[in-house]
């Protein structure tokens, strides 16, 4: 029982350290998604007001 605890307590902080990198990166492609659309909204709003600005000339 004594070789099985100490299995269990050596490959837990392993298998944490992969679950929280996986975790982090999730979370930075979530974030990369969501921030890459973001931004082609930004910019398909300054074609819009660039549009606009074009044609009051």
């Amino acid at each position: 029982m004594g070789h099985i605890n100490g299995l269990l307590f050596g490959i837990l902080p392993i298998l944490l350290i992969y679950g929280f990198i996986a975790y982090f990166l999730i979370n930075v492609l979530m974030f990369m998604r969501k921030k890459n659309h973001n931004d082609q909204l930004i910019v398909q709003k300054l074609e819009e007001i660039s549009k606009k600005l074009d044609s009051k000339d």
